[in-house]
C-alpha cells in the first residue's frame, strides 16, 4: 500500500468548451499529461484517469503514461462526485490517501501540492480528513482525502457532489492557504481556457509560445457542420434522447430541433429514426447521418495529425501546441 495516490477526472463531455478538455494543449503538452506529470512529481501512486467521452481517445493518448484509465460508462447522465467515488474505489487497499483532481485545472505548483501532503501529515491524528487548498478565499484543486473518508462519501445522497458535502456540514474540510493561483484556475469555456494559456506564459518566465487552432466545417451551399453539431450527435447517438443532448450542450430544444431540420434539409435525408421495439421512446441516428457523423470525425483526427506535423515543421522554435 503506498501512501498516496491520485484520481483525474475526466469523464465530462466539454460541452461549454466546445473541444475535448483534456487534450487541449498548455504549454509543450496536453492538459491531461500535465496534470499527469505533476501528480508523477510529488510521488503520487497509482494514479487512476476515469474517462467517459472519447474514452478510448483518451485511454490512447496516456497510454505511454504510468496510469490506470477507467470508464465511467454512465458519463453522459453523472456527475463528477460519481467519477470521484469510482476513482476511489479502484484505489481501495491500494493507497492510504488520494489526491483528487479534476483534469481541467492544469497550472497548479508541485511546490502547493508537496506542501499540501505535508500539511496534512501534521494533523494525520484527524482520522478521515479532507484538505483543500485555499487561494485569497476560494478553495481549489487538488483536494486530499483520506481512504477512510469512501465510505462517508458513498453514502452521500444530498445535492452537490463533493462541494455540497462540504457545504453542509456532512463532512469537514481542513484548508491550507497558499499564494498558488494555479489551484483555482480552471477551464469550463474557451474564455477560461484563454486565461489559462495567459497565466501559463507568465509563469513560463515570459516564454512566447505560438498555438494554432484547427477547425474543420463542412457544408452545402453554406458552411453548416463543425466541431459542435458532431458532438451534439455525439451525444445524441450516447444518450438516445435529443432533450438530453440539448441539456448537456446547454441549449434549448428548439434550437436542437432546428440544428437538426437544417442539416437534414442541406444533406437531403433524415437525421433521426425512432428507436422503435422495447425502447419506443428513444431515437437513434439514421444510418446516413452516423456514417456521415464518422467520416466527419475521421477526417478531422487525420487532418489534426497533419496539421500538428506541418505545424511543428514551420515553427519549431516556438510551437506550443495545436488545437
Amino acid at each position: 500500500m503506498t501512501d498516496c495516490g491520485a484520481v483525474i477526472v475526466a469523464a465530462g463531455l466539454s460541452s461549454r468548451m466546445g473541444d475535448f478538455k483534456p487534450l487541449l494543449p498548455i504549454g509543450d503538452e496536453s492538459m491531461i499529461k500535465r496534470v499527469i506529470h505533476m501528480l508523477e512529481s510529488v510521488g503520487a501512486s497509482p494514479i487512476v484517469v476515469v474517462a467517459g467521452f472519447q474514452y478510448e481517445t483518451l485511454a490512447a493518448h496516456v497510454s505511454d503514461s504510468h496510469v490506470t484509465v477507467i470508464e465511467n460508462s454512465r458519463y453522459a447522465s453523472t456527475k463528477m462526485f460519481d467519477s470521484m467515488l469510482l476513482g476511489l474505489d479502484f484505489l481501495l487497499g491500494k493507497c492510504r490517501r488520494v489526491l483528487f483532481t479534476p483534469v481541467d485545472v492544469p497550472l497548479v505548483q508541485a511546490g502547493t501540492v508537496r506542501a499540501l501532503l505535508e500539511w496534512d501529515r501534521t494533523r494525520s491524528e484527524q482520522a478521515g480528513a479532507l484538505i483543500r487548498p485555499v487561494f485569497r478565499g476560494e478553495p481549489g484543486h487538488p483536494v486530499v482525502l483520506d481512504m477512510s473518508l469512501y465510505s462517508v462519501l458513498k453514502a452521500y445522497s444530498g445535492k452537490g457532489g463533493l462541494q455540497g458535502a462540504i457545504s453542509s456540514g456532512y463532512i469537514k474540510a481542513w484548508e491550507m492557504e497558499t499564494e498558488d493561483m494555479g489551484i483555482t484556475l480552471d477551464a469550463d469555456t474557451p474564455g477560461e481556457y484563454e486565461e489559462l494559456l495567459h497565466q501559463e506564459v507568465l509563469m513560463d518566465a515570459g516564454k512566447t509560445r505560438v498555438r494554432m487552432e484547427f477547425q474543420l466545417k463542412l457544408g452545402t451551399d453554406e458552411l453548416f457542420f463543425g466541431r459542435d453539431t458532431a458532438l451534439f450527435l455525439d451525444l445524441i447517438h450516447q444518450s438516445g434522447e435529443v432533450a438530453a443532448a440539448c441539456e448537456a450542450m446547454h441549449m434549448s430544444c428548439s434550437e436542437g430541433w432546428n440544428i437538426l431540420e437544417r442539416m437534414k434539409d442541406k444533406l437531403g435525408y433524415g437525421i433521426l429514426e425512432t428507436g422503435g421495439g422495447q425502447l419506443p421512446d428513444r431515437v437513434r441516428l439514421s444510418p446516413k447521418a452516423y456514417s456521415f457523423l464518422n467520416a466527419y470525425k475521421g477526417m478531422r483526427e487525420e487532418m489534426q495529425r497533419e496539421a500538428k506535423r506541418l505545424f511543428r515543421k514551420y515553427f519549431p522554435d516556438r510551437a506550443g501546441g495545436c488545437e
